[in-house]
């Protein structure tokens, strides 16, 4: 077998392959045989009979066909593992010419990864500043958690003010005349923030469970409904139940209770929300600075995309913004309309955002090859093995062993151990490229050691879990 390579820009790679007579005799006699064994001769058991006899039975010109086409494939899988070449899209068969002494040629087509040339990529300065948490900020988080946490009471002898939940029936009257369609029952509403019938933010004020008022509105005369146009309304409304959000006091009491007693006072909770807001900023900001790093690195290579790799990658975009467009029952079209904009816009944002996609992943692609990168089991077990712990699991050492095994089982039958290979590559690429740069952090030299440490602890926030309970409490609390 001769082969020859010819690269063409855009990635093409053109191969030109010779299949030698010695070859195609020898595949012939294979594909011979192969169906000598179908062959029934009167008198002989299959493929038993004298080979003359089942020649005149057996096509030549088929089995010449067919063992061209067996040594195309194994030709063509041969050429591109001594040449190192790994298609990205169906290669393209021509100019196949089988010549009289059954030797034969052909050349393929097809588009390979394209070559990256890599700029500087070690020792890049990065100069940037540390996001600070302020006062204002964690009495902010701390107004948030209050409210996370409150609790709903049911009241009966409370006059309704603004931001009640309360539950009413009413009949209706236009113009003096009882409506027919105008008794509701069971009508809930959060007192302040109705707008179906916005008098009764104001005409329920005061009232309590068992009263019943009386509210008036104005119907304008362009009003959808023409039997209410331009018609006075009266409604009689019963208030049937009345719950109020009542938020905890912020007390040593308090914060001892929400943290299980691992807090014991109002100044420890606001420093635990300090340490967990400065945290998430750190973290923040490492992912700022890694973005503003690889964007210098893919901005120093130099690579030429295939058009198939962007069409590829817009054509998954694409996929994913409709799959999630239509969790909420929207269109692309309804999308478009939403956004003041048009689906050939939108594509061509997607496009453009498909390109730097593929540029930065072939550009940090080349980079792991070159440092050899390589994402192993043990690094998945690990990452399996961190996120149980997370989730609860026993962290005995026979425990967590058992359940990182079941668990690679699951997501290995699910299709998800590439997905997790891929971020393990992808934050070690990046987490080479941060050791080897020149980070400098308002004016001190960033320590990655310590960054990664940070990183790596476990928060024992008030933030999480305690007040994630809290929450799903008050959650449910609305959603009765």
């Amino acid at each position: 077998m001769q082969v020859s390579v010819e690269r063409l820009p855009g990635s093409l790679v053109v191969l030109k392959i010779s299949v030698d007579t010695a070859s195609v005799e020898k595949q012939v006699e294979v594909s011979y045989r192969k169906n000598a064994s179908h062959v029934t001769v009167p008198g002989f058991r299959p493929g038993k009979a004298p080979r003359a006899l089942i020649e005149e039975r057996l096509n030549p010109e088929l089995l010449l066909r067919e063992a061209v086409d067996d040594l195309i494939e194994s030709s063509f899988q041969q050429a591109l593992k001594e040449n190192e070449l790994i298609p990205i899209e169906q290669a393209k068969l021509s100019d196949l010419k089988l010549e009289d002494d059954k030797s034969f040629s052909y050349q393929v087509t097809f588009t390979v990864e394209p070559e990256v040339t890599l700029g500087d990529y070690k020792g890049i300065a990065i100069d940037t500043t540390a996001t600070k948490v302020t006062d204002d900020a964690v009495d902010e988080e701390v107004e948030k958690i209050l409210d996370q946490a409150s609790q709903y009471e049911d009241l009966t002898d409370s006059g309704i003010i603004k931001g009640d939940y309360v539950t009413v029936d009413y009949t209706m009257k236009l113009n003096g005349v009882e409506y027919p369609d105008g008794v509701t029952e069971g009508y809930p509403l959060e007192v302040g923030t109705d707008t179906f019938f916005t008098e009764l933010n104001e005409g329920l004020l005061g009232a309590k469970v068992g009263d019943v008022v009386t509210v008036n509105t104005k119907y304008a005369d362009d009003y959808g409904d023409p039997d209410l146009a331009g018609k006075d309304g009266e409604f009689a409304i019963t208030i049937k139940s009345l719950r109020r959000r009542v938020r905890p006091e912020l007390t040593d009491e308090w914060v001892e209770k929400l943290s299980s007693a691992t807090l014991h006072t109002v100044e420890e909770f606001k420093e635990r929300v300090q340490e967990h807001l400065q945290k998430q900023a750190d973290e923040s900001d490492r992912e700022r600075v890694r973005t503003e790093l690889v964007n210098k690195v893919v901005a120093a290579a130099t690579v030429e995309i295939p058009e198939i790799m962007i069409e590829q990658e817009a054509e998954e975009l694409m996929h994913e913004l409709e799959h999630r467009l239509s969790h909420n029952h929207l269109t692309l079209d309804d999308y478009a309309d939403y956004q003041k904009t048009t689906v050939e816009e939108i594509q061509a944002e997607q496009r453009t955002i498909a390109t730097d996609i593929v540029r930065r992943t072939l550009v940090l692609s080349k980079i792991a090859k070159e440092e050899e990168i390589f994402v192993i089991d043990l690094d998945i077990d690990f990452a399996i093995m961190m996120q149980l712990i997370r989730e609860g699991v026993p962290s005995d050492e026979k425990s967590l062993r058992k359940e990182t095994i079941k668990k690679r089982k699951e997501l290995n039958k699910e299709g998800h151990l590439h997905e997790i290979a891929g971020r393990i590559r992808q934050q070690k690429i990046l987490g080479f490229l941060e050791k080897n740069a020149v980070i400098t952090i308002d004016g001190v030299l960033f320590n990655q050691e310590k960054a990664d440490e940070a990183l790596e602890d476990v928060d024992a926030s008030v933030t999480d879990d305690t007040v994630a309970e809290e929450t799903s409490a008050t959650d449910e609390a609305a959603a009765e």
